[in-house]
């Protein structure tokens, strides 16, 4: 999407009408009249002197249509015009400030309203305050929905650091001053911008829709830490850090190709991790379930299911007690191995003024929890408030928590809204405030997915998987000094249009598993996948996931057999005519471990081998598995069709 778009600008006569008055606390600036109040959909941010509001257009009458009329709304604290009333607003705005804040003026001229065109042609400061706003709502409250459907995470790493570029730019300089909104943003992301700035440095080269951009948050970014570290004295920091800066002076090349940048992939990861839903757990007959929603604000991002009626609680006898059960759905993808935060269910009932506190434990994809309830309580449950951030609010039950459920599935509507209709086939503009007002502008983070950049560490939990772009030769890996689980080639197929069979060898090998193309028509291509003993096993499978920009072009299951001594390999046809396609792999996995809904996938698959062996492993494979097992079944159907 290409920022310097132009918008539709209305020019008539009418004007937006901004109220400016005082009240109990301070002075309100208030656009289309509308006092500004704080809520999920309209976060606030403290700026020097006061706060504003931003509404950030996710009503579905709204969206973030190009050319969404921007609603931000402040209070002002100081005795004097702040700055950046000017700046956001405009000096028709500011001189109704300065004139109900002059202690000259009478009690009685307490509201003002002033004619301006700032909402149809919003200031520099406006836009940029407007973005800074989006980008810290993605990072804090991206819902993570177990619905099923394909589902982007931006990566958070990239958030951050586009988001502490913006907080420093010139255009919020009036709004933030000391840079400390910035430094914070970084604090979490330090390590990784360092990272990042050494393997792109190393590889000389990212995808072109990222190259412009992608230089001028690493080069702010850089200097930010920089002169923190100089504040502290840490000379070898700083050494450092002017050497990373250094060696991005030649430029970030972009390269058509990709590389340094992962296919972007619109599918989280439901693997072996995807918890099971309450409703195909086993119930007592005769218990009644109920439901209840996590509380985006009150939870840790990306850690819980955020659908509206996630949570599952009933109440049963239990050795002669009634015992109220808890389950909260972790988010696709959180894998039991990883260390989630404290969590602990707050049972609001009627009629109590404290709620009952249960400690929940991870259990099978979910946070679980037990406690004992008196006769009357079962029946008189308000609310199951599901906290794991160190001080939550207080629980919102009855109209409250109605409401914080709507804005919530707007919030989803909105987030899924904006992974369906991303476009990032042109090259992202350059500049962190778009020279127009675009919401729908993707950021770094989108663009490249939850894999991020180079799939290196970030501001989470660590991350076990580490994704290498491009040749053969990319240091990823070995700067990252993570365990790497999936490889990526990018742009494999490069036969020329003319040919009707291309013999060249595309590759991409690391840490003991490789990507191989073997050979290219005119309708197919050849992949094979080779793997070490000390990785695999004989008869694991690995899944081979294949795109265009476009969209999916393939998902394959390729077995492994024996091929010699200290390697197995495998392979598959993919029939396409696309010229470009981008794949990743998949650690192989025993097959009885492959997530049984990719049994069609499993039967395509081996309709797609040509060679003798790999059609005898798959055999063997199926008489791997028991009588009547899914994924055997889809092996004697892809064989008999």
């Amino acid at each position: 999407m290409n920022g310097s778009s132009s918008m539709p600008v209305e020019t008539g006569a009418e004007l937006d009408e901004v109220v400016v008055r005082v009240d109990e606390y301070g002075v309100l600036i208030c656009p289309d009249g509308r006092e500004p109040v704080e809520s999920l959909t309209c976060p606030t941010l403290p700026v020097d002197g006061g706060t504003v509001f931003c509404d950030l257009g996710m009503g579905s009458d709204t969206g973030t249509a190009r050319g969404h009329r921007i609603y931000i709304g402040a209070t002002i604290m100081d005795d004097v015009p702040p700055a950046w009333v000017k700046a956001l607003y405009g000096p028709a705005v500011a001189s109704a400030v300065g004139r109900i804040l002059s202690p000259r003026t009478s009690a009685a001229a307490t509201s003002q309203t002033v004619a301006t065109t700032w909402r149809r042609r919003p200031t520099a400061t406006a836009r940029a305050l407007h973005r800074l706003m989006l980008g810290t709502w993605m990072r804090r409250y991206w819902p993570s929905p177990d619905d099923g459907r394909p589902w982007t995470i931006p990566d958070r790493v990239l958030i951050d650091l586009e988001t502490a570029a913006l907080a420093a730019s010139y255009e919020l300089k009036p709004c933030l001053t000391d840079n400390a909104l910035a430094r914070h943003l970084l604090r979490r992301s330090r390590k990784s911008l360092c990272d990042i700035c050494r393997v792109v440095s190393a590889t000389r080269g990212v995808d072109h829709r990222l190259a412009a951009r992608l230089e001028g948050v690493l080069r702010t970014d850089l200097a930010l830490v920089c002169e923190e570290a100089e504040d502290h004295g840490e000379e070898e920091r700083v050494t450092e850090l002017k050497a990373l800066a250094d060696d991005l002076d030649g430029g970030i090349a972009a390269t058509s190709g990709g590389s340094g940048m992962p296919a972007r992939s619109r599918a989280s990861d439901h693997g072996e991790d995807r918890p099971k839903s309450f409703d195909e757990r086993t119930v007592d007959a005769g218990v009644t379930l109920w439901r209840d929603t996590i509380d985006w604000g009150n939870n840790a991002r990306g850690f819980f299911d955020t659908r509206s009626g996630a949570v599952h609680y009933d109440v049963r006898e239990h050795d002669g007690m009634r015992v109220l059960r808890i389950e909260a759905p972790l988010a696709p993808g959180w894998s039991s191995r990883r260390r989630g935060p404290r969590c602990t269910a707050r049972i609001c009932c009627a009629g109590e003024e404290e709620p009952q506190l249960v400690p929940l434990e991870h259990n099978d994809g979910c946070m679980t929890g037990e406690i004992a309830l008196d006769d009357e309580e079962g029946s008189q449950i308000e609310c199951v408030d599901v906290v794991s951030v160190r001080r939550p609010r207080s629980p919102r039950t009855g109209a409250r928590r109605e409401q914080m459920c709507a804005e919530q599935e707007r919030a989803t509507r909105w987030a899924w809204q904006r992974v369906l209709n991303s476009d990032v086939s042109d090259a992202l503009p350059a500049s962190l405030v778009p020279e127009v007002f675009d919401a729908d502008s993707p950021w770094l983070g989108e663009v490249t997915g939850a894999g991020g950049l180079m799939e290196l560490g970030g501001s989470g939990p660590p991350n076990r998987d580490v994704m290498v772009s491009g040749a053969a030769d990319v240091k990823t890996a070995a700067l990252s000094g993570l365990p790497i689980l999936r490889i990526q080639l990018d742009r494999f197929v490069l036969a020329a249009a003319d040919q009707t069979m291309s013999q060249v060898e595309e590759r991409s090998r690391v840490e003991g598993l490789e990507l191989r193309v073997a050979s290219i028509t005119a309708s197919r291509v050849v992949v094979t996948v080779m793997a070490e003993t000390t990785i695999a096993k004989p008869l694991d499978v690995v899944v081979f996931n294949s795109e265009t920009d476009a969209g999916p072009v393939a998902t394959l299951v390729l077995v492994l057999a024996p091929d010699t001594e200290r390697t197995l390999s495998g392979s598959a046809v993919i029939s396409t005519r696309v010229r470009q396609v981008s794949g990743f792999l998949e650690m192989p996995k025993p097959l009885k471990d492959l997530d049984e809904s990719l049994a069609s996938v499993v039967s395509a698959s081996v309709r797609a081998v040509s060679a003798q062996k790999s059609q005898q492993a798959w055999i063997d494979a199926a008489r791997s598995l028991p009588q009547g097992h899914r994924l055997r079944d889809a092996i004697k159907e892809g064989f008999s069709s």
